[in-house]
């Protein structure tokens, strides 16, 4: 199922890749300006960031830029009582960007609901540290 809902990404992706092409005749001055800001973001990346675009295969880019996804698969699966699924895509989630307070938020309830308790306050504590102050209230109830 991610692997169809990747390739459907891609192909959106180029289509509209193509789409831009063909317009940026008639749109010059948007386009530059949004050549700009892009290569202004370019600037703004970290190394790490600038790093795990390395990657070797079409899917693995697709699923670089698609760790949201991940992140709502381990959600649904977690609603749905799979915590080692939901666990799994939260670890893939978290490979991908080390830097997504909710994927460690609700990887530490998927923890704590299997019986982590450790891993569970570990990934709390890193996802208070990101900014998910909620996460601070697991660990008053849960952590020692």
């Amino acid at each position: 199922m991610l692997k169809f809902i990747l390739m459907l990404l891609a192909v959106a992706l180029f289509s509209l890749n193509g789409c831009n092409r063909k317009t940026a005749a008639v749109a010059e001055v948007p386009v530059q300006k949004n050549a700009q800001k892009v290569a202004e973001y370019q600037n703004k990346k970290t190394a790490a960031d600038r790093e795990a675009m390395k990657v070797q295969t079409f899917e693995q880019k697709l699923e670089l830029m698609n760790y949201k996804l991940l992140y709502d698969n381990g959600y649904q699966k977690h609603n749905e009582g799979d915590f080692k699924g939901a666990i799994a895509d939260f670890d893939r989630c978290i490979q991908i960007n080390n830097t997504f307070p909710d994927a460690f938020n609700f990887r530490g309830m998927s923890k704590f609901k299997s019986g982590d308790v450790q891993g569970a306050c570990a990934d709390w504590r890193k996802a208070v540290e990101l900014g998910v102050g909620a996460a601070q209230q697991m660990i008053n109830e849960n952590c020692r």
